[in-house]
């Protein structure tokens, strides 16, 4: 029997886990984090549960590759809209926060499947591949982004001469809170009418906060 040159190694490698990628957002969507299965993961995406396990050796390895991929889609998204609009500074402040409150409507298992993957890292400290915190790699990176785009507005005259690092860091938290009180406090909250109005409120507060009026 021929042998499967690299070549086509790399392409199954790449249709197995963009398979896994898609059946495993449908399943976190439809369960929680710690009750779908790798058995039952294997079932949706077609292959076997040993072939899985090839690619994946854990559910933390999925839910990483799954906000891997998601992180990547999102920054690319901003990336490609503020590259398009160059010089609207605020406008991109506000168009970043609206996308990513949008995201989490979206995916909201996002927020229950980071609990569970640090309750886990926590408990079994095991595996050095996910050192603490947790997903500071993508954290690191989009900061480092914002940091760059506070710092060539305050060079445009937009934005308050804060430190740039400190502005990107306030609207991560400012972003933090808004996940943290509607995934533990408030569930529904992105879709209600309480939100229809202080959502507007609060990013005027922000956008006040950080840019020279």
């Amino acid at each position: 029997m021929p042998k499967i040159n690299d070549e086509k190694k790399k392409l199954i490698e790449n249709l197995i886990r963009n398979r896994v990628y898609e059946e495993a957002i449908i399943l976190l969507k439809q369960e929680r984090y710690d009750v779908f299965t790798m058995a039952e993961l294997a079932e949706s995406v077609g292959i076997a549960k040993g072939t899985l396990y090839n690619y994946f050796s854990n559910k933390l390895d999925v839910i990483y590759y799954v906000y891997e991929r998601l992180n990547k889609e999102f920054m690319d998204k901003i990336k490609k809209y503020f590259s398009e609009h160059p010089h609207e500074f605020e406008n991109n402040l506000r168009y970043f926060i609206h996308a990513h409150i949008e995201r989490r409507q979206e995916n909201r298992f996002l927020d229950i499947a980071q609990l569970s993957f640090h309750y886990e890292m926590i408990k079994n400290n095991t595996n050095k591949k996910y050192s603490t915190p947790i997903f500071k790699s993508f954290m690191t990176e989009n900061r480092k982004f914002m940091t760059e785009f506070f710092s060539a507005g305050q060079k445009a005259g937009v934005f308050k001469d804060y430190d740039p690092k400190f502005m990107a860091g306030f609207v991560d938290i400012y972003l933090l809170g808004i996940n943290s009180y509607t995934f533990l406090r408030e569930p529904k909250l992105l879709d209600s009418e309480i939100a229809k109005k202080a959502f507007p409120q609060s990013e005027e507060m922000l956008i006040e906060a950080v840019c020279i009026k």
